[in-house]
């Protein structure tokens, strides 16, 4: 059985297909719609998926509480044509996105226009929005520099975050192009992108009335291989200083995931909201990550650079019925690989 994700969540998520006499915490038929992104980060690289030595308690528990997928796979081995899969529901090979976008050379004419996510392609926030929905972008885009691809463009009312492939961690000392729907960001409440991140996150839930669908498209832990003090230190049990790093990482991801159940909770939220967490691809050579007993990684085929942890929640929705080892629910389904 293979899930087309974006077109399951179109159709399931704005037909009314939720119960109007399941118990929930506000009064809302269509859900909220969280979905959240790690960034090459490897598939044995969570406690759920069997590492002894990461700490990620917040998405285990997302996972306890959920159904942990045990065949999960992309539609790209690297990041821009596998977001370019999970936003539209295609497979990206069908309209010219192959690989990781290149500069494009602005004196030809209409030459932008295909270093990006074809304009022709209706994103998920393009179809949730006539259904009502509130959406928005934090983080990463990689869909395309140009205004054509902007992610305001693209049904997204609100983004901030980096339209590139990637961004330095601390962003107030060294390179910034973090912008807020066009303009800059001067002013960081964090220091830390990623805190950063899922304070931009909260902020903009924070405001929010039903229904609204969020990407979170974190960074982390992509390379440059950068993490605070704090976060180090709460991983010094790893003794190899790379890996140390990149489980530093991973842990102030876990951290925002977790702050943000919180905040659903906090506003009556947390009952009626899917949230879907997994990786773009494979974990990489340069960043530490571990593929657990999969060989690959990302930018091939294998299964380390296109099977990914993936987990969906939604407790208002989906029943824990099938208690699997360690506690969690599995099902033995691909997901993510569209059929045109």
């Amino acid at each position: 059985m293979k899930i087309l994700l974006a077109p399951l969540l179109i159709v399931l998520l704005t037909k009314g297909a939720v119960s109007q006499d399941i118990s929930q915490e506000n009064n809302q038929s269509q859900p909220n719609i969280l979905i959240i992104l790690a960034d090459d980060m490897g598939w044995g690289d969570l406690g759920c998926t069997g590492s002894e030595g990461m700490r990620t308690p917040n998405i285990d528990q997302l996972a306890e509480k959920g159904v942990l997928f045990t065949s999960a796979y992309v539609t790209g081995s690297v990041c821009g044509p596998s977001r370019a899969g999970l936003l539209t529901g295609r497979i990206p090979q069908r309209f010219g996105f192959e690989d990781n976008l290149n500069e494009w050379n602005e004196e030809k004419p209409n030459r932008e226009k295909f270093h990006g996510l074809n304009p022709y392609e209706l994103t998920i926030a393009d179809h949730l929005k006539p259904a009502g929905y509130q959406t928005a972008l934090i983080g990463k885009w990689h869909q395309g520099m140009a205004a054509i691809h902007h992610p305001n463009n693209r049904g997204f009312d609100h983004f901030c975050g980096m339209l590139g492939g990637s961004h330095n961690y601390f962003p107030r000392k060294g390179k910034n192009e973090i912008e807020r729907n066009g303009e800059k960001v001067h002013s960081f409440s964090s220091p830390y992108l990623t805190d950063f991140f899922t304070d931009e996150a909260l902020m903009w839930i924070d405001a929010r009335i039903h229904p609204w669908f969020m990407f979170l498209s974190y960074n982390a832990p992509h390379t440059p291989m950068q993490a605070t003090d704090e976060d180090l230190v709460a991983c010094s049990h790893i003794q190899d200083e790379g890996r140390r790093t990149y489980a530093a990482m991973v842990y102030a991801l876990d951290r925002g995931v977790g702050r943000i159940i919180q905040k659903l909770k906090d506003k009556g939220m947390y009952e009626n909201t899917l949230i879907i967490f997994f990786s773009d691809n494979g974990g990489s050579t340069n960043n530490y990550s571990w593929n657990g007993p999969f060989s690959g990684s990302k930018g091939n085929c294998r299964e380390g650079g296109i099977r990914v942890p993936m987990i969906w929640q939604w407790p208002a929705q989906i029943p824990i019925r099938f208690p699997g080892r360690a506690g969690y629910t599995r099902i033995l389904i691909s997901t993510v690989i569209p059929q045109d």
